[in-house]
């Protein structure tokens, strides 16, 4: 004890009580690792790099195929082998964005695992765009007040038999769509294999209260029918029960919508008309 004071001082002044006195002054405040291990922290930004750099990579990728798809042009060439004088559209355009992007240019030149051009990568990109359009206009339809239903059959090169399905509805700025929404595939062509499919379809599409708004189906039963006199017209897809006052409210409420867009699109040539004819004196 005669020597406590003096112990007391070299002891503060030691490098492990000085550690032990930070770490506790910074207990449960702040992550140690990422304040103090300046390797941690390096790692932690190069990572943050790396993945900002993946995704401008990908960004391009995807921006080539979506070019592909807006003018309806064939990704795939005949040739896809490096110096290939045809590899195809996609590719063409992968080199030629290549030319115009330092980053991208260094990925395909130095990539090993993910270079982004197979044609695994390319099926991969169109089911995840098509994954997207799907669910835009699920949303249009179910803000939609009316929807119409329109299927037919038809086969494919390998004489496979589908069910081409088509919603027709109007959106929210009153104009009326027409979209392809998927091919259904079909054991046979039959009315009943054909509206099974199809009310399989819907059920998994639209919940209970939403099926009211389905006010027509439509198909070519002439080309399929194959001999059967019943076609998919005679299958029931609406409610059994008939609420004559509902339909009549539905009407109504269809009737005025295509009302106003018709008085919105009189008014606007009007104005078109007043503004032309204004321009006109202006200029005399």
């Amino acid at each position: 004890m005669h020597h406590l004071s003096e112990k007391i001082k070299k002891h503060e002044l030691s490098k492990t009580h000085m550690d032990s006195c930070l770490r506790l002054s910074a207990l449960g405040r702040v992550n140690i690792a990422t304040q103090l291990d300046e390797g941690y922290r390096l790692a932690v930004r190069r990572h943050n790099d790396e993945v900002s750099k993946n995704r401008h990579i990908l960004s391009r990728l995807i921006q080539c195929v979506k070019f592909c798809g807006v003018f309806e042009l064939a990704l795939r060439g005949k040739d896809e082998t490096e110096g290939s004088t045809n590899p195809g559209i996609f590719l063409g355009l992968v080199n030629f964005v290549a030319q115009l992007d330092e980053v991208f240019e260094d990925h395909l030149k130095n990539a090993k695992v993910f270079k982004g051009t197979s044609k695994t990568i390319q099926n991969e990109l169109l089911e995840c765009m098509l994954a997207v359009v799907r669910e835009h206009i699920v949303e249009e339809v179910k803000s939609a007040n009316f929807i119409a239903i329109q299927a037919d059959e038809t086969t494919d090169v390998s004489t496979q038999t589908q069910l081409v399905l088509v919603l027709r509805y109007i959106d929210s700025n009153h104009k009326v769509q027409e979209r392809f929404f998927e091919f259904l595939p079909i054991s046979e062509s039959t009315s009943v294999s054909i509206a099974s499919v199809l009310l399989e379809r819907l059920n998994g599409l639209f919940a209970d209260d939403e099926k009211v708004k389905l006010i027509a189906q439509a198909y070519d039963g002439a080309s399929v029918m194959r001999g059967e006199k019943a076609g998919v017209q005679q299958k029931k897809l609406q409610k059994k029960d008939i609420d004559a006052v509902f339909i009549k409210r539905s009407l109504d409420s269809f009737t005025s919508s295509v009302q106003a867009i018709r008085d919105s699109s009189t008014a606007a040539a009007r104005s078109h008309r007043s503004q032309k004819t204004q321009n006109s004196f202006e200029r005399r």
